[in-house]
């Protein structure tokens, strides 16, 4: 579940947040937002919500941005919005980092 203001703002999309699986862009009728999600569509979203494992001891959601490391390589920078714990199921902590 996602929360407003924390995970989610009126400046997000569908595409943003990986529910462009439940739209129907290119149907016949017109509504409001139409152009602007099928412009989306062809070029992608400008960053997107995306879950994170951490092979460690559990994080704390914080307000400034963080190094997003692949192989000691930086490849983004995002901040961690909200805190789910998966303990015992999967025995790690899971979070949504904003990119």
């Amino acid at each position: 579940m996602l929360s407003y203001c924390s995970d989610i703002t009126l400046n997000d999309n569908p595409f943003t947040i990986g529910m462009d699986r439940l739209l129907d862009i290119d149907k016949q009728q017109d509504y409001v937002g139409k152009r602007a999600l099928q412009a989306i569509a062809k070029t992608g979203p400008e960053r997107r919500l995306v879950g994170a494992n951490f092979h460690r001891e559990p994080v704390q959601p914080n307000a400034h941005f963080m190094s997003v490391k692949v192989d000691d390589t930086v490849v983004g920078m995002s901040r961690v919005t909200s805190i789910r714990r998966a303990w015992p199921i999967i025995l790690r902590s899971l979070t949504y980092p904003v990119p």
